[in-house]
């Protein structure tokens, strides 16, 4: 088992790999084009300017949707989708019969092209300039080292929603399996698949979204069988699996503050401040992996950040008043100017991670989600936190609904709870909903969690006593406020499931294979079990022990919450494991409560950008270099496997198995083009061009 993967410098070391590899002509140099998707994807990977500028002759990064001028002495690498309008960007940088805007092109797509799409873009461009074009299978967001997201908001609604699904469902569950495929190819991973059984028959998303992505890994690495002893794992399961966990409130640092404050993206949070000379002003702070101090707390309980903020303000001023020099004063001075950047920017940090902290504290104090959460907890478990398992919940949620002191938001998250959890028929729904005051439209809220599968009619099987109920009555305070908390009680699903799996307790009746029986033993009778007799010392392996013990993919189709983000990072240091977990996007209360208001009618996705009419002619003369044999001919696919169209060649010793993944296209043919057709080509394109003018 290797080192722990880290999603973010996979991605980020992929793509200035691809630069390096690219190898221009003597006194050329290289621009990188890249379009929306590329860029996204780039910046979540910490790939910014300044690393794509430092790569050796790169001397440019552009936009491919923005106007760019002909550059003579450039070979171009495009990073880009292939969708139509991409596509049709390069076209027009290397049409046939048209002066080139750059000497060369390198086309690096993010995900496989539909042959349709190939062959448009086969038959559009000169195939002289075009040097090479390869699948990168790269498209996906890396949210965190362990953290990856397909950035598809709108999944959620295509696999849910009673009017989309239907119609959506299926083109949803490919394109979901596709981008799955290019997590495991840039992670070079095989895993063994697996997901959640549903006893409803109309739940069958994870099943499918399982057996489409073993499809895919099957093609990929086809004639490759997986290598070593412990394959790595990957489940898949859904949103309907586990309704609570992103209603129930969490005190922990990044989950609280992207649920109580406006944290655009879970990563941008604004606030007020001070600039240079004094005068206030907005500034907007981004927690992510790169603030060392937001990942030394981002996974602690609300109180736990209170003291080391605290510790560690008074340690960072004392620190700074008892600087001592050495030398003379010229000397004293230039230290503290060398010292002083590095002060403002840790001062700053602790200024924005007090700010967000008190402002969660003024949210509690103020909006009673202490007594809130406990009733959430009791909802979730069946159980108050005495361990006594009540008769019923109505007096409490009743108080709760009535009291004008609660936030709206609140009761329709509580009113979700008690609909999940218990037995309500639809007139004391109605009732309840009376009771909270809340707008007609926010009762679809609500009710449309039996879209996700919930019986709102049938309550939750009650749960069992359990004996370690006493550890769970500790309390956590905050002295000043003399607040106390109670430590959540409830579990999320997916931690179970991730348990069964690192202690082999996992039930696969429920969490089944999708490969079959037989190759399922073939792949597990690797394991081999070596005598007393004939083992070997293992005392040089002692660098080896903190090497994961297993690897593990934990899918969750319809959106995953920093509850459980926080969750696989505390298993993985639990067990030793090395566990990614990933979903189609990142979910918060307030988020999950938007689309669930919607998820009978969903809105329409956003219309496609208008395009952007084609450039006037371009002055520069076309090059009158030899085209040769087809380029295109030659291009190889990411990882410098066999060249489109040929036959596949067994691989080389020590390469890895996905660099033989070829497409299933033919053999691609230059066609001439005569002067005439040139011009005529050149006359019509003024033409148009003066009648967009």
């Amino acid at each position: 088992m290797n080192q722990p993967i880290s999603i973010t410098d996979t991605l980020k070391r992929r793509f200035l790999e691809v630069i390096d590899n690219v190898k221009v002509e003597p006194g050329r140099y290289k621009y990188v084009i890249i379009d929306s998707r590329a860029s996204q994807i780039m910046t979540s990977a910490g790939c910014h300017l300044a690393d794509v500028l430092a790569r050796e002759g790169t001397m440019y990064l552009e936009n491919l949707e923005t106007r760019r001028s002909p550059s003579a002495n450039v070979e171009a690498i495009y990073f880009a989708m292939p969708t139509e309008d991409s596509v049709r960007r390069i076209i027009r940088d290397f049409k046939t019969g048209q002066p080139a805007t750059y000497s060369a092109g390198h086309l690096f797509f993010l995900s496989p092209m539909e042959d349709k799409m190939f062959d448009h873009l086969r038959g559009s461009t000169d195939p002289k300039f075009i040097k090479s074009l390869k699948e990168l299978f790269m498209d996906f967001y890396a949210v965190e080292s362990r953290v990856f997201s397909l950035g598809n908001r709108n999944a959620f609604f295509n696999l849910y929603s009673p009017s989309l699904k239907d119609r959506n469902q299926h083109s949803e569950i490919n394109s979901i399996s596709k981008q799955l495929v290019s997590v495991c190819a840039s992670l070079q991973l095989n895993p063994i698949v697996s997901y959640y059984r549903s006893s409803d028959l109309s739940m069958q998303m994870s099943k499918n979204i399982a057996m489409t992505v073993q499809m895919e890994l099957d093609e990929f690495y086809k004639g490759h069988p997986r290598v070593g002893t412990k394959p790595p794992q990957l489940i898949i399961i859904d949103r309907s699996v586990d309704p609570i966990t992103p209603v129930v409130h969490d005190f922990c640092y990044q989950a609280l503050a992207t649920d109580l404050l406006p944290i655009k993206d879970g990563t941008m949070y604004e606030y007020s401040s001070f600039n240079q000379e004094g005068q206030p002003c907005e500034k907007v702070a981004v927690l992510d992996e790169n603030d060392k101090t937001f990942v030394q707390i981002r996974h602690n309980h609300i109180t736990d950040c209170i003291k080391f903020l605290q510790s560690n303000v008074n340690k960072f001023v004392s620190d700074a008043m008892s600087s001592k020099s050495t030398g003379n004063q010229l000397d004293a001075i230039r230290e503290q100017m060398a010292k002083l950047p590095q002060f403002q920017e840790n001062k700053e940090k602790f200024s924005v991670h007090l700010s967000i902290v008190n402002e969660c504290l003024e949210f509690i104090k103020h909006n009673r989600l202490v007594d809130i959460s406990g009733l959430e907890q009791s909802l979730a478990t069946g159980q108050l936190a005495s361990g006594e398992i009540p008769k019923s919940f109505d007096p409490e949620i009743a108080t709760f609904l009535d009291d004008s002191s609660v936030r709206m938001v609140d009761r329709l998250r509580l009113l979700m709870l008690f609909f999940i959890t218990q037995a309500v028929p639809q007139e004391m729904r109605n009732q309840l909903f009376q009771l909270s005051r809340c707008e007609y439209s926010d009762r679809d809220i609500a009710n449309n969690l039996e879209f996700l599968g919930v019986k709102l009619d049938v309550a939750a099987p009650p749960p069992a006593k359990k004996w370690w109920i006493s550890e769970l009555l500790k309390k956590k305070s905050v002295t000043e406020d003399d607040i106390e908390y109670d430590l959540p009680r409830y579990s999320p699903v997916m931690k179970n499931i991730v348990e069964g799996v690192v202690n082999g307790t996992l039930d696969r009746d429920q969490y089944p294979y999708t490969l079959a029986p037989d190759l399922l033993e073939t792949i597990q009778a690797k394991k081999t079990v070596r005598s007393l007799r004939s083992a070997q010392p293992t005392f040089h392996h002692k660098g080896r022990r903190n090497e994961p013990q297993g690897r593990l993919i934990l899918f969750i189709a319809g959106g995953v919450t920093y509850t459980e983000i926080r969750m696989a990072y505390e298993l993985a240091a639990t067990h030793n494991w090395d566990i990614l977990i990933g979903s189609t996007h990142i979910i918060t209360a307030p988020s999950f409560m938007e689309d669930m208001k919607v998820l009978r009618n969903p809105p329409p996705p956003p219309p496609p950008r208008p395009r952007s009419p084609s450039p006037p002619p371009l002055s520069r003369k076309p090059s009158n270099k030899p085209s040769g044999s087809n380029p295109f001919a030659t291009v190889k696919t990411a990882f410098g496997g066999a060249s489109l169209g040929s036959k596949s060649q067994p691989p080389r010793p020590g390469q890895q198995p996905y660099s033989q993944f070829q497409r299933p296209t033919g053999q691609l043919q230059q066609q001439p083009s005569t002067s005439s057709d040139s011009s005529r080509v050149k006359d019509k394109l003024k033409g148009l061009w003066n009648e967009f003018k």
